[in-house]
């Protein structure tokens, strides 16, 4: 007796299978009204980018953040295809979004593109500060040493002072143009300071 195996196309729904990708920690979005929520979210998204809150490579998605941030999948959506845009995303299919992991060659390039960057606005901000503006960098400075000091090896609690320190340093500068240049270079490396 021969059996027949009728072949059926198996049809299932979008995103059925799939892993739910975690939400990272992000900060709350602005209670800003004037903003957009796209431009809200767009921000929150890109300071926990910038900080290291999220990790090189993890799989971020509209759901999951839209989730957590308290708004639609849609404003999601659109500010992770800004994030895209600005070189922080890589998309690999239609909805899932990849924090982007450097390699050897494209971080060493950002680094020094940074440093570079950096040092100018070091410059600009030393002729600019004031007193009370190196008050304020003592406490944050602070805030960072106590932080490294209680942090077990590896932990990543002690990267928000850190880019606290760090731009409020770079803001001192007094240029607009070269913090926003220095924020985009953040965006593309912040995440691996979970590494280094």
């Amino acid at each position: 007796m021969e059996v027949t195996v009728e072949k059926r196309k198996v049809i299932s729904r979008p995103g059925s299978g799939r892993r739910k990708a975690d939400s990272p920690q992000l900060p709350p979005i602005s209670p800003d009204e004037s903003l957009s929520i796209e431009r809200r979210v767009y921000t929150a998204l890109r300071m926990a980018l910038m900080v290291g809150s999220v990790a090189p490579g993890q799989g971020l998605s509209s759901r999951s953040l839209s989730a957590a941030l308290g708004v639609s999948p849609t404003p999601v959506r659109e500010a992770l295809k800004r994030l895209e845009a600005d070189g922080a995303l890589i998309s690999k299919n239609k909805s899932a979004f990849f924090v982007n992991d450097p390699d050897q060659a494209d971080f060493a390039e950002i680094l020094e593109v940074r440093i570079n960057l950096e040092g100018l606005a070091i410059r600009a901000a030393a002729r600019h500060a004031r007193e009370r503006d190196l008050v304020a960098l003592r406490r944050l400075n602070s805030k960072y040493e106590k932080m490294l000091a209680a942090e077990a090896v590896g932990g990543t609690r002690s990267l928000v002072p850190n880019f606290e320190f760090h731009f409020e340093i770079y803001k001192l500068s007094g240029s607009r143009t070269l913090v926003n240049m220095i924020e985009t270079l953040w965006l593309r490396i912040g995440p691996t300071l979970h590494r280094y």
